[in-house]
């Protein structure tokens, strides 16, 4: 997509060697015309420092949250002179969702535990051997006829940055314009 718009952008990934990655940031972070930087989540989430970036797009939803949040955390470093958005795309209807479901539900209860306040529930509590398992057949059978990103929406509304569209609403050419610029 990125060479058919004419954009030029970096990569850096588990292949991409250890001497290669810093060279990589410094040209992202020296060079404007160099305004894309794949990364994977994995690969970039520890190390780098990405302070021009003005834009996270997070498209590989992890198992762990802390993967995620250390990718987008790479933007959110000492002489960032823009304000970070965050994007999150995830596909309705999904293992990718489950997945993201299982994330939300980490962080609610990590906040719990560390800062003993209980966040809105989104989930079904689970009884039994099973309790406090996300994957409750309950759970499970009520993002059939619903996704569950709609169902945030619902809860959450507003205060949601992390569900900012959906459908070809990214497809667009406004939208593409907009997550890709610094």
């Amino acid at each position: 997509y990125f060479q058919s718009k004419g954009y030029s952008y970096l990569r850096l990934d588990g292949n991409t060697s250890s001497g290669n990655r810093q060279q990589l940031v410094t040209q992202f972070n020296t060079q404007p015309s160099m305004f894309i930087f794949l990364c994977s989540t994995r690969a970039g989430g520890v190390g780098l420092n990405l302070q021009s970036a003005s834009k996270v797009i997070v498209f590989d939803v992890n198992w762990n949250p802390s993967h995620d949040q250390q990718a987008q955390d790479r933007a959110y470093r000492i002489g960032q002179q823009s304000e970070v958005q965050v994007y999150r795309l995830v596909s309705l209807g999904t293992v990718e969702e489950l997945q993201y479901m299982r994330q939300l539900y980490k962080n609610a209860l990590t906040s719990a535990a560390i800062e003993g306040v209980s966040k809105q529930r989104l989930f079904e509590a689970i009884e039994g051997e099973d309790k406090g398992e996300l994957y409750g057949l309950s759970n499970l059978m009520q993002f059939s006829e619903v996704p569950f990103l709609h169902r945030i929406r619902v809860n959450v509304g507003a205060q949601s940055n992390e569900v900012t569209g959906t459908g070809s609403s990214f497809s667009s050419d406004a939208a593409v314009a907009a997550m890709t610029h610094r």
